[in-house]
């Protein structure tokens, strides 16, 4: 009888360790399958962002050369010319050249005199509204979005009529070079905007010369950043659209002519679009 409790003993352990073997196991292999589940969803993640930045970078490869040699100059909203200024920022983007300013016989001629340019800032940065309810995306310029954007006041604008050409004008007298520089000009290159998605709206009619014979061109810029920490404070995955003027002359580097930007007027806020 004692060895049959012996045996019996016996066997009860080596049950228990059995049971515990398999349990320990399936553990294992729960364990093993969420820690997989996981990963997959990091590398999907991670796979995602991929093709949202090389999404970005596709647009971006037609888009005209941008030289960072020399940041643009990014100043507040258009006013008033100040004082003049002779130590200007060399120009940034370089593209294909517009044919040199030339007065129209039905405009008056700009007046002869020192270059009056806007007082410059540094870099400004306009952070999103933490908030904001989102409007309706604008995707193509309407008549409406030209007459509102050829609204605000113009460079130079305190030197009267004569200080620049205008919209119209500019546009019924020189319709090529208009046309050409929408071809020629794209700011979506730029490094203020570098890691986003941005699209540019602009048009033929929304392009005017300033009084020292620069092209000012505007229309609405649209960004959608992909992560905290962009240069502008955007939140990430939601699309903003701003108005925006940039201005651009000829210039001459390593004996070429070349459409190079002089600097960056944002006209309104970062606004979320849908």
């Amino acid at each position: 009888m004692g060895f049959d409790k012996k045996k019996i003993g016996i066997l009860v352990a080596a049950a228990i360790v059995i049971i515990a073997s398999v349990g320990g196991f399936a553990y294992s292999k729960k364990a093993d399958a969420k820690e997989a589940t996981a990963k997959q969803a990091l590398i999907a993640s991670i796979g995602k962002q991929q093709d949202l930045e090389e999404v970005v970078k596709q647009a971006k490869m037609d888009a005209p050369v941008v030289s960072e040699a020399y940041p643009a100059r990014v100043a507040p909203k258009v006013v008033a010319s100040t004082t003049p200024s002779t130590s200007q920022a060399t120009p940034k983007t370089e593209s294909t050249p517009i044919s040199s300013p030339t007065t129209p016989t039905t405009v008056k001629e700009i007046p002869q005199q020192s270059p009056v340019a806007l007082q410059v800032a540094t870099k400004v940065v306009t952070p999103a509204p933490a908030q904001q309810q989102a409007v309706q995306a604008i995707t193509a310029l309407t008549d409406s979005n030209i007459q509102h954007l050829q609204g605000y006041a113009p460079y130079s604008s305190a030197g009267g009529p004569g200080a620049y050409i205008d919209f119209t004008t500019e546009y019924s007298t020189q319709k090529a070079d208009c046309d050409g520089l929408v071809k020629a000009f794209s700011p979506i290159t730029l490094s203020d905007y570098y890691k986003m998605q941005a699209q540019w709206l602009t048009s033929p009619k929304l392009v005017y010369r300033s009084v020292i014979g620069q092209f000012c061109i505007r229309g609405v810029l649209t960004l959608t950043a992909y992560e905290d920490g962009n240069t502008f404070g955007l939140a990430p995955n939601v699309k903003y659209q701003r108005e925006v003027e940039y201005r651009l002359t000829n210039a001459v580097k390593n004996g070429k002519i070349t459409l190079s930007l002089d600097s960056t007027h944002y006209l309104s806020e970062f606004k979320a679009v849908k």
